[in-house]
C-alpha cells in the first residue's frame, strides 16, 4: 500500500505490483486511465476518507461522486477503506475521534452498497489501538508503536532500536579553553572530551548541545557539550575511564527517544525521520 502516491508514478506501481491510496476524483480517474491501458481487471486499490484531520482523503459530500465513479469501473477493486484519526491520544478530544469514526463508518456503507462487495476497513494508529479497540474493524496502522516508543495504556512496549556511534578521538583540555563553534563551552577545570563521528546531519540535533543532551557510554551518561557540528559533536568524559573507539548510545535502552524529544520540544516521530540514510542501518533478529 503506497500513501500519497505520486500521479505520475501510477505506471510503476503498476509494474512492481503496489496498491495505490485513492484520495481524490482526479487521482481516480488518473490512475484509472492508466490501469485500463494495461488491461487490467481488478486492480487493488485503497480509497482514503477524511473524517476531519484534513489532510488528504474524500470529503464526506464527495463520497457520491466517489461511488458513481468506482461502481462501474472493471479496472479496479477498493481492498480497503481507511482514514485517520487526528487526536487519538488526548482523552480530552475523544468526542472528536468518535465523530470521525462516525463519519467513517457512513461513507464505508456508502461505497459498500455502490460496489456490492466488502472490503478491510481501517482508522486506527498506535494509540487509538489502545484507546478505541472497539473501532480495529479488520486492519489496523500502528506506527510509532512498532520502534516501542510512546506510552500506551495496557501495551508493554520494548524499545525496537538504538542509535550509537563510537569515539574518534580523546583530548585533555587545559582550564579555560573553549570547545566547539563559537567557543560556546569554557570551563574553569581541565577536562577530557571525546569526539563523536555524529552531528546534526545525522539527526543529532543541534538542541542537545550545550550540556542540554547527553550520551550513554561505559555505563555513565555524559553531556553534549558546546554546539553539535555537522558531522561530529564533544561529550565531556572527566573522570571516566572511557577510551578510544568505545561505544557511544545516543538512545535505546539507556537514553529514550521521548527524553530526546522533550529536550527538542518536539516529538519522537520527528527525532526518527531526522535520521537521514547516511547513518547505516544494521537489522537484528532476536
Amino acid at each position: 500500500m503506497v500513501m500519497n502516491p505520486d500521479p505520475s508514478a501510477s505506471e510503476l506501481l503498476i509494474k512492481y505490483s503496489l496498491e495505490p491510496e485513492i484520495y481524490s476524483i482526479s487521482s481516480l480517474e488518473q490512475f484509472a486511465t492508466i490501469a485500463s491501458k494495461h488491461g487490467l481487471i481488478g486492480y487493488p486499490v485503497h480509497i482514503k476518507i477524511d473524517t476531519g484531520m484534513h489532510r488528504l482523503g474524500f470529503m464526506p459530500e464527495d463520497v457520491d461522486d466517489l461511488t458513481k465513479g468506482i461502481k462501474n469501473l472493471e479496472c479496479i477493486r477498493v481492498v480497503s477503506v481507511f482514514s485517520h484519526l487526528a487526536a487519538s491520544d488526548d482523552p480530552g478530544l475523544d468526542h472528536f475521534s468518535h465523530h470521525q469514526v462516525e463519519v467513517f463508518l457512513i461513507a464505508v456503507k456508502q461505497i459498500q452498497d455502490a460496489i456490492g462487495y466488502t472490503f478491510l476497513r481501517h482508522i486506527l494508529n498506535s494509540s487509538g489501538i489502545a484507546r478505541f479497540p472497539q473501532y480495529q474493524f479488520e486492519m489496523v496502522r500502528p506506527g510509532i508503536g512498532m520502534y516501542g516508543v510512546g506510552h500506551f495504556e495496557g501495551l508493554d512496549l520494548k524499545i525496537a532500536g538504538r542509535f550509537k556511534t563510537r569515539i574518534s578521538q580523546i583530548k585533555t583540555i587545559r582550564a579555560g579553553e573553549p570547545v566547539g563553534y563559537g567557543c560556546a563551552d569554557v570551563s574553569e577545570n581541565e577536562r577530557n572530551i571525546a569526539i563523536l563521528p555524529v552531528g546534526y546531519a545525522d539527526g543529532l540535533n543541534r538542541k542537545l548541545g550545550n550540556r542540554n543532551g547527553n550520551m550513554y557510554i561505559k555505563g555513565s551518561r555524559v553531556p553534549i557539550i558546546g554546539n553539535v557540528c555537522m558531522d561530529m559533536c564533544m561529550v565531556d568524559i572527566t573522570g571516566l575511564n572511557i577510551e578510544t573507539g568505545d561505544e557511544a548510545e545516543i538512545f535505546g535502552d539507556k537514553i529514550s527517544i521521548n527524553e530526546i524529544a522533550e529536550k527538542c520540544q518536539t516529538i519522537p516521530y520527528e527525532i526518527l525521520t531526522s535520521i537521514p540514510r547516511r547513518v547505516k542501518r544494521v537489522f537484528f533478529r532476536e
